[in-house]
């Protein structure tokens, strides 16, 4: 069976578009046939209210985005758990339009 032991578990399909680098010998959910289950990943985001002032929006997502590419930050959280770019909130909404129309289709509604 396919599938990298890490730890307590055995991973049998990765849902990255890729394989992942602490996974090497598991494959991907589209290299097993599911094409369209490419989204299926974690998520972390940092959300706010509607309405909240560009300038504060822009202050956060700057120090979000220096946090994230801080080595310290990357060392005490783990490479593996933090995405290797940042997205602004644009890109973030630009991926969760896309998930919803892949999940849409697959789930009927």
């Amino acid at each position: 069976m396919a599938g990298s032991r890490h730890d307590d578990f055995t991973a049998l399909a990765v849902s990255s578009p890729e394989r992942q680098a602490h996974l090497p010998d598991t494959p991907t959910l589209v290299e097993l046939g599911y094409d369209d289950l490419t989204l299926a990943v974690t998520i972390y985001a940092l959300a706010a209210p509607a309405g909240m002032p560009d300038d504060v929006v822009a202050t956060l997502s700057d120090a979000l985005e220096e946090c994230l590419t801080n080595p310290e930050t990357v060392s005490a959280i783990g490479e593996n758990y933090i995405l290797p770019e940042y997205q602004t909130g644009e890109e973030f909404d630009g991926f969760l339009s896309e998930a919803e129309k892949v999940y849409t289709r697959i789930l009927g509604s």
